[in-house]
């Protein structure tokens, strides 16, 4: 309605200034080359051997994106110790260099010392773009690392064969760090905050053999309800035991009523069969996190649903009860935020960004300045999230379909078209 998209927009203005101000306080993003070691080097030398030492250097290529030559286009360069007289040197050293752009390239060169002072021979070098960097597997947070034994390459990208007849190769670690702000301060207080309970489904036991299929075992899931919001675990095939752990996060406005847990039977043909149902207190749960077992009982007549071992049928639940007292002392604003997003929260999300602006303009800061980057590229997305709600389809299986290639099979993949939008699933060979 008009006044949810009023504060989206609000919410949107609030985080953008938010961005601006994060992306001018932060630490400038770095790399970090961990130079460790080479193998088979070629002799370059007099005495069969060579003087060897690594160069990296951050270059920008011309506008047309062309690398004719080395020395032109270096904006910053940093080199290891020399090891002399070795052809499988040990560096471990780490060269920081910071001058770079997102059109920038990477280039680490391992050259031949030259005491004559006529300059260093060149034995191999390797090439990467920012971007390789950026998009490499993450190991924490901040950092995103590749970390291999390059096969080094000559300038025209053939392979350099060392003294002993293998590939010259240069074991180096590469790290992409992101600038990142100082810790937050959790001693800021936000109010009026709702509370949560972060609810796992763990798993189940003793569940029934059901009296029209009495052949197979069930093929559970899971229903959660709590007013207006509901969630629903995946199925479970096969199984009297099975084991979920999916968690769920339940918005809480006033700390009474019951959740309602549904057990069901998947049916690919028909309606699924009712297993039982137990209802978790509000008032029951206490600060911090409890793992409990919980009865069955049956829809219907309440009373408690046997086994197909003829003990009572059970599921296991943990949760996490998180008062607004307690959301408020132990998360940072940041923290409040994002959870308040993922919870349709708009309120919440206001006050958290404001409280964000207030610690970015004094003395505090924050650590997740990469999380505001991301959410500036997704706001429509968001909006609609806030605003609208989401759709979500699982796409489980089909039988029976016709024969469509030489072979009497077919590669069948489906595509889901909602008002425009269209999303595929990947093709199954």
């Amino acid at each position: 309605d008009e006044e949810v998209a009023v504060s989206v927009m609000a919410f949107r203005a609030m985080i953008e200034d938010l961005l601006a101000a994060v992306m001018e306080t932060s630490q400038q993003d770095k790399i970090v080359v961990e130079v460790l070691e080479g193998s088979d080097l070629p002799a370059v030398d007099r005495f069969g051997s060579a003087d060897p030492y690594v160069i990296v250097q951050i270059y920008e290529p011309d506008e047309d994106g062309n690398h004719d030559a080395l020395e032109d286009g270096v904006v910053e360069q940093k080199s290891t110790r020399v090891r002399q007289q070795n052809l499988n040197p040990e560096w471990n050293e780490e060269l920081t260099l910071t001058q770079f752009t997102e059109n920038s390239d990477l280039i680490i060169q391992v050259a031949d010392f030259d005491p004559s002072g006529f300059g260093s021979d060149l034995i191999g070098l390797l090439n990467f773009t920012i971007e390789d960097l950026v998009t490499a597997p993450r190991i924490n947070s901040t950092t995103s690392c590749i970390d291999e034994w390059f096969e080094l390459r000559e300038e025209d990208g053939s392979k350099i064969v060392g003294k002993m007849g293998s590939n010259s190769k240069l074991h180096c670690r590469v790290n992409y760090v992101r600038g990142e702000l100082a810790a937050v301060d959790r001693t800021q207080r936000i109010t009026g905050l709702y509370t949560q309970v972060l609810l796992t489904i763990v798993g189940a036991a003793h569940l029934p053999k059901l009296e029209k299929d009495q052949v197979r075992s069930p093929d559970p899931y899971v229903t959660v309800a709590f007013a207006d919001q509901r969630f629903q675990t995946l199925t479970f095939k096969s199984s009297y035991e099975p084991v979920w752990e999916e968690t769920f996060r339940i918005v809480v406005k006033d700390p009474v009523g019951e959740i309602v847990l549904g057990m069901y039977d998947w049916d690919p043909e028909g309606k699924d069969d009712q297993i039982g149902t137990c209802k978790v207190p509000l008032s029951l749960l206490k600060a911090g996190e409890e793992k409990e077992w919980f009865d069955l009982r049956t829809f219907e007549e309440s009373t408690f649903v046997v086994g197909h071992d003829k003990e009572r049928a059970q599921v296991q639940v943990r949760y996490r009860y998180l008062s607004a007292e307690d959301m408020a002392a132990t998360m940072s604003p940041m923290e409040i935020l994002f959870t308040a997003l993922v919870a349709d929260h708009v309120p919440t999300a206001l006050e958290a960004s404001a409280a964000l602006w207030d610690q970015l303009h004094g003395e505090q800061s924050i650590n997740v300045r990469e999380g505001l980057n991301g959410m500036e590229h997704c706001w429509d997305q968001m909006a609609s999230v806030l605003m609208y709600g989401t759709l979500e389809i699982e796409a489980v299986g089909a039988e029976d379909l016709p024969r469509m290639d030489y072979f009497g099979l077919c590669d069948p993949y489906l595509r889901i078209n909602v008002d425009g939008y269209v999303a595929e699933t990947d093709v199954v060979k």
